[in-house]
């Protein structure tokens, strides 16, 4: 029997250009924030950060609800107490219907005292939960300078449910290393929904290091001549500063040239006697001085309050005001 001849393959049909069309769609989301700051403490009434945003059914809104003390002040012991710790809470609310995964960062206006002060970061399901201490486990820490991290309960906030951040500000130095320095700590906590969406909301805190304030005004009275009193002895007085447990009497040029330290008879109406030999035969002349305060209790002395005394030839080398 002939053989059928073999079927002919089908022409193919060539398209003359497949289009691949890409649609990008870009969501601009503007967010509003703005900053609280207290002086010196947190506030002891919530206050409501007004970061909160809306983002594809999503918010995220922060509420400052415990207040710490605003000032680090580390008495002097032995061995020197190295660390004081504040506490505080922020509460986070997902308002939306999607979950929300969180994170943390923070800017300060202060980086040397920044630099020495710790931040460690717990969770609970409410402010009033924080507590006094330091967890032993479920926290995150790190210093107010550096990369912060969130714990993991964070991670995934559930949609319509708050959760706390409980927060611990540790000095990691002595009171007198950090004297009277001051640093606001700016805590700006971010919402994600996928890759698109996001929501921030911050808030400022303001802490600081105590130091011994300055003395009041110095007043200058000329030696009598007395016994008790002689020519080209001078009395310096001043009003009481608080916490002082003596006073320095040092050079306004070099701080450190102490002239004469002395623990005044009547502590509520301070005077210190200078003379002649105290502040040197090669100053003659002007010269600017500064009291001080010391404070034994802290380990901190004040910035002093200035006056200028004269050095002049009395017979012999003497002092006037």
């Amino acid at each position: 029997m002939p053989r059928s001849p073999a079927p002919r393959p089908r022409p193919v049909r060539r398209l003359a250009g497949w289009r691949l069309v890409a649609v990008v769609f870009v969501a601009v989301l503007t967010v509003g924030t703005s900053s609280w700051s207290a002086n010196a403490s947190w506030t002891a009434a919530p206050v409501a950060l007004s970061g909160s945003a809306a983002a594809a059914s999503v918010s995220v809104t922060s509420t400052v609800t415990t207040p710490p003390t605003g000032q680090f002040a580390v008495r002097v012991a032995s061995p020197p107490v190295t660390e004081t710790t504040h506490f505080g809470a922020f509460t986070y609310a997902n308002t939306g219907t999607a979950p929300l995964a969180l994170t943390v960062a923070a800017t300060n206006t202060n980086g040397a005292l920044a630099a020495n002060i710790a931040v460690t970061f717990w969770s609970a399901s409410t402010a009033a939960l924080c507590g006094s201490t330091v967890p032993a486990t479920g926290t995150t820490s790190g210093a107010l300078t550096g990369a912060l991290t969130l714990p993991a309960a964070f991670a995934s906030v559930p949609a319509g449910s708050s959760l706390a951040l409980c927060v611990a500000l540790r000095l990691t130095t002595t009171t007198a290393a950090s004297q009277g320095q001051t640093v606001t700590a700016t805590f700006t906590l971010t919402g994600r929904v996928g890759t698109n969406w996001s929501a921030t909301a911050a808030s400022a805190i303001t802490q600081s290091v105590y130091r011994v304030p300055d003395p009041g005004t110095v007043t200058c009275t000329n030696g009598t001549g007395t016994l008790a009193d002689p020519v080209g002895t001078v009395t310096l007085a001043f009003p009481r500063a608080i916490g002082a447990t003596s006073y320095t009497v040092v050079r306004a040029s070099a701080p450190g040239t102490v002239i004469v330290n002395a623990v005044p008879p009547d502590p509520n109406a301070p005077t210190i006697k200078v003379n002649g030999s105290q502040i040197g035969i090669l100053s003659l002349g002007s010269v600017p001085i500064l009291v001080q305060a010391v404070d034994a209790t802290y380990g901190t002395t004040s910035a002093g309050s200035p006056y200028t005394l004269n050095v002049v030839v009395l017979g012999l080398l003497g002092l006037r005001c």
